[in-house]
């Protein structure tokens, strides 16, 4: 399993003292995401309450394929994760009709310098990741926030009892990155890449009454709209950089993720009656088009990988 570990300190192709300059005078991840005025909309997914999350376990990654030589080789792996404003993704050397670029050191280069004279632009987190050759490697950086998803009969209770126990699950947000990497000679191939951010938009407040047993019980939920923005290397995949070269994968694939509460059945089945909705509230933003964001930006994700020196 790879591990949280800065390689040596040294020269490298991703020019990383460059890249951390972007953000100098900049707290990251400060700045809202998705800033404040509206310019775009993503779609809404909802996601029924028997659908565990999956952004904050990732399943684990299957592992790489090579030829027994490269199995105890340590690969070196620093990611990137920069806000950048969508429409200055047209400046920087990118295929922006492919999931991800490899960059040259010269296009590497002429990215950093664009970025830098960019404005809202801000290096959101940084990893560095030392992880083997074919091994799946997992890098999170999470905040979790609690919250009373939806209700159940409590332990013990006969089979339609009243759904009394609260049920109480994690929301999340910040970022996942998985990756398997293989070691080929000075050169990294990726048979995997996937990356994920998420941003809670609210954790919206409702609450629901229920008859049972000749006492009116009330039901006080709560539903998570996370933003999340993804980018995937298709798989099966093996993407080579050759010393110097890097990944440019722009987290595109947008969506607001809206997490369902049980306390809807009821409410749907006429067992129970909605009192408060915020989670309806605050989807009276979305219109045809989608949510609606602030300014339309995307997280870019850099990456440079290199065979550590054994």
């Amino acid at each position: 399993m790879g591990r949280y570990d800065a390689p040596d300190v040294e020269a490298s192709a991703m020019r990383g003292a460059a890249l951390v300059a972007l953000s100098v005078g900049l707290v990251a991840g400060c700045a809202p995401l998705w800033g404040r005025r509206p310019a775009a909309f993503v779609p809404i997914v909802e996601r029924a309450f028997s659908q565990r999350a999956a952004d904050a376990a990732p399943a684990p990654a299957p592992p790489g394929h090579d030829d027994g030589t490269a199995r105890l080789a340590a690969i070196d792996l620093v990611a990137r994760f920069v806000r950048v404003p969508v429409a200055g993704l047209a400046e920087l050397p990118l295929d922006t009709d492919r999931p991800a670029t490899v960059l040259s050191d010269e296009q590497l280069r002429q990215c950093i310098e664009r970025l830098g004279a960019m404005a809202d632009v801000a290096v959101v987190q940084a990893p560095r990741l030392r992880v083997l050759s074919t091994r799946a490697a997992s890098f999170q950086t999470l905040t979790s926030f609690q919250y009373v998803a939806g209700y159940e009969p409590p332990p013990g209770q006969p089979m339609g009892s009243p759904p009394t126990q609260p049920i109480v699950r994690e929301a999340h947000e910040g970022l996942v990155l998985d990756v398997v990497a293989l070691a080929d000679g000075k050169a990294v191939t990726l048979s995997r890449f996937a990356a994920r951010w998420v941003r809670l938009e609210a954790i919206c407040a409702n609450r629901a009454t229920m008859e049972a047993g000749g006492k009116t019980l009330e039901l006080p939920f709560q539903e998570p709209l996370a933003l999340t923005a993804r980018a995937a290397l298709p798989e099966p995949c093996a993407l080579r950089l050759e010393a110097g070269q890097a990944l440019a994968a722009p987290l595109s694939e947008r969506a607001l993720v809206v997490e369902r509460s049980n306390v809807r059945a009821l409410v749907r089945d006429g067992r129970a009656e909605m009192t408060s909705d915020g989670t309806a509230r605050r989807l009276r933003r979305a219109t045809e088009q989608g949510y609606p964001l602030g300014r339309d930006v995307v997280i870019l994700a850099i990456v440079t990988a290199r065979v550590a020196p054994r």
